[in-house]
């Protein structure tokens, strides 16, 4: 997929009604995961996240939470440390409120996202 694509996915995403158990697949199908991958992941087959949550190796550790809570879960993962997961994605399904945090303690690779209304 390219930029357009994934922009365009991710942004329909938004107009959905927010589905706290179903987000982070419907958040990996907008990049372009395939439909084997997310089964695998929903399964708990390839699942390796430590905390409620979903960790594809090598990308993403994505959690939804209440409103209010933040990425501290994510970050204190040792599965994702492990895994070497290059983002971390936490949301309480309420309206962005920042991205990104280029100076994270694992290194200029990885990359902390909030997202949500009290995070």
């Amino acid at each position: 997929m390219n930029a357009v694509e994934i922009e365009q996915a991710v942004s329909e995403l938004t107009e959905q009604p927010f589905a706290r158990s179903e987000f982070p697949f419907q958040f990996l199908a907008a990049f372009g995961n395939k439909d084997t991958t997310l089964k695998r992941l929903h399964t708990g087959v390839s699942n390796k996240s430590d905390v409620v949550g979903v960790l594809q190796t090598k990308n993403t550790h994505i959690a939804t939470c209440a409103p209010g809570q933040t990425l501290a879960a994510l970050r204190a993962s040792a599965a994702s440390a492990f895994q070497k997961g290059r983002f971390n994605l936490a949301t309480d399904g309420e309206p962005l409120e920042a991205v990104g945090h280029p100076h994270s303690q694992f290194g200029r690779h990885r990359r902390q996202i909030w997202a949500g209304s009290g995070l």
